[in-house]
């Protein structure tokens, strides 16, 4: 039996969604507690994650019933993947079986780690770039493209039918919806059009045909469904990146004719 658990998220970061899938999946009792993303109360930073970021995990201590106040002696415990990792190990492993979250057969554990870094290096800074940067949406597909290319050839998640569904999978489609969101919808930094004119590359294109499967089978997981607000995510890419966007426009045009 583990211990008490509160995680500090927030509906628009995917590296915290990460963690939510995690406990979900896992089956243990948690207590989520609402993080402002843009402005983090001043009791998180002093009394949870002085680095101020999102997620995090208080583990253990006494019974707190308001999270705003965790105990002292609950251990703070940071960063997404490590986070998960940790939730993983809270479950008994049944013997030769597997947890809901990583295979307990080491080379299938290594093959779900390896995918997380080789599609999140290239899916993240692109997310980033693309839709707070202004550069162009294609750069989008680059890490679409090696997603697919790791993925078995017919059908399956990240590790095949062999070792079925995985926080693998749940690692990339977080940040995968919300740049199917931004591009769908137009909502970036970037040229007004080239969103959407990618998306529907994406959403049509016989090259993506084996990505698309994946992404359908990957968002229909209900431990997904659960904790991923796409109308929350929605509004605050609506209220966020116009502004920007005209707030770069500007800034080009300035340029231009200095």
């Amino acid at each position: 039996m583990s211990e008490r658990i509160t995680l500090y998220s927030a509906k628009l970061c995917p590296f915290a969604h990460r963690v939510e899938i995690a406990l979900k999946e896992s089956g243990l009792p948690y207590n989520r507690c609402e993080i402002d993303f843009f402005n983090k109360p001043e009791w998180y930073i002093e009394k949870v994650n002085p680095a101020g970021k999102v997620p995090a995990i208080a583990y253990g201590g006494p019974e707190v019933l308001d999270p705003t106040k965790p105990s002292p002696e609950s251990t703070k415990l940071f960063e997404s993947l490590v986070l998960v990792e940790f939730v993983n190990d809270l479950i008994t492993l049944p013997s030769g079986g597997s947890t809901a979250l990583f295979p307990q057969d080491p080379v299938l554990r290594a093959k779900a780690r390896f995918f997380i870094e080789s599609v999140c290096s290239k899916l993240v800074p692109a997310f980033f770039n693309v839709h707070l940067r202004g550069e162009h949406p294609s750069l989008i597909l680059s890490a679409i493209d090696t997603l697919q290319d790791l993925l078995p050839e017919k059908e399956g998640f990240a590790l095949g039918t062999q070792g079925g569904w995985s926080m693998a999978d749940a690692a990339v489609l977080t940040v995968m919806a919300r740049a199917e969101i931004g591009l769908e919808n137009d909502l970036g930094v970037y040229d007004e059009g080239e969103g959407k004119k990618i998306w529907e590359n994406v959403m049509n294109e016989e090259k993506y045909e084996r990505f698309r499967r994946w992404f359908g089978d990957a968002k229909a997981r209900k431990s997904f469904q659960e904790t991923f607000d796409a109308e929350f995510v929605l509004e605050n890419f609506k209220s966020r990146y116009p502004p920007l966007r005209a707030k770069r426009m500007e800034a080009l045009k300035a340029a231009s004719t200095a």
